[in-house]
This record gives structure tokens, C-alpha cells and sequence, in this order.
């Protein structure tokens, strides 16, 4: 799978409260096992088979920086930063406070719970070229928040036109 260059920021550290219990017993749900591997593992071993670009996991409590950790050098890879800051508030404050730290001219934001095939980042790479890309999930809820986006990366702000 060819790779493009392109800077990526994950959102982990999810409080989990619609499933609190395992959450809970995890500490957040990037961390819940599936099949033997954290939900966070799977995502960065996507995102590494189609990008050679940084990596940032977001995550806003300190409790939160070992065990995220240790999931980052099970995977012995480089460009792995792990941003602590408790006030980030959200997927777009993120992008904000890392503005200055993103070196490519295209950014990707996901979450680190959502496991994401590699064909499914290659598609978005493909899209990005001229426009935004939003890849939307079905959610359990009716927080339709749940989304991976890659646009081409300006230090301007964007007007957003969102249409049915």
C-alpha cells in the first residue's frame, strides 16, 4: 500500500460513559482489548500502513499517559507523540492547540477507539486532494460527533458549509 505523507491526530482517552463499566476497567476506551490488541494499537497500525507522517495522540488526562504509552512502544514505531493536555475540548481544539507542531500540508483526525481499516484511510488520502473528507460512522448514540476527516492543512481558518 503506497504511502503518502500526511500528519495524523488521535483523539484517545475517551471517557467511555455509555459503556462505563468497561471503560472504567480499561481507563478509556482506546485501550479496551479487541481480539488480544487495544482498540489504539489497531488504529496506529493502520494509520502507519498508508502515512509516514507524525502522529498525535490526544489525550487530556495525566492518569491516562502510561498505559497510552505502553501501547506506543509495543509498537516500536517512530513519530509516535503522545499530547497531554487536559483542556483540549474536542477535535477541532486540538487541531488548534497542534497548529504550530503539523508539518505536512494534510492533516488526519480519528479517534483512537474507531478501528479503521487501511483501505478505508487510503480512500480519504485519495479524496483529500481537493476538498475535505469527512468518513462518517454510525454511532449507538445521537452524538453524531464520530467522524475521520483529512483536509489540505492552512494556517487561515476555514468557512465550513455543511449541505444535506
Amino acid at each position: 500500500m503506497a504511502t503518502k505523507h500526511t500528519d495524523v491526530i488521535i483523539m484517545s482517552g475517551g471517557r467511555g460513559t455509555r459503556i462505563s463499566q468497561v471503560a472504567t476497567y480499561y481507563g478509556c476506551k482506546s485501550l479496551i482489548p479487541i481480539n488480544g490488541f487495544s482498540a489504539i494499537e489497531y488504529v496506529l497500525k493502520a494509520v502507519r500502513a498508508v502515512t509516514s507522517g507524525r502522529i498525535f495522540l490526544c489525550i487530556e488526562r495525566p492518569e491516562l499517559l502510561d498505559p497510552i504509552s505502553k501501547e506506543v512502544q509495543k509498537l516500536d514505531q517512530e513519530g509516535i507523540e503522545i499530547y497531554l493536555d487536559h483542556a483540549i475540548r474536542g477535535t477541532m481544539h486540538a487541531v488548534y492547540k497542534l497548529r504550530d507542531r503539523i508539518q505536512t500540508n494534510c492533516v488526519m483526525v480519528l479517534y483512537g477507539h474507531h478501528l479503521v481499516r487501511p483501505e478505508h484511510l487510503c480512500a480519504i488520502h485519495t479524496g483529500a486532494e481537493l476538498h475535505a473528507v469527512v468518513s462518517l460512522y454510525n454511532t449507538s448514540s445521537n452524538n453524531p460527533r464520530s467522524f475521520s476527516i483529512m483536509y489540505p492543512y492552512t494556517r487561515q481558518p476555514y468557512k465550513v458549509d455543511i449541505r444535506p
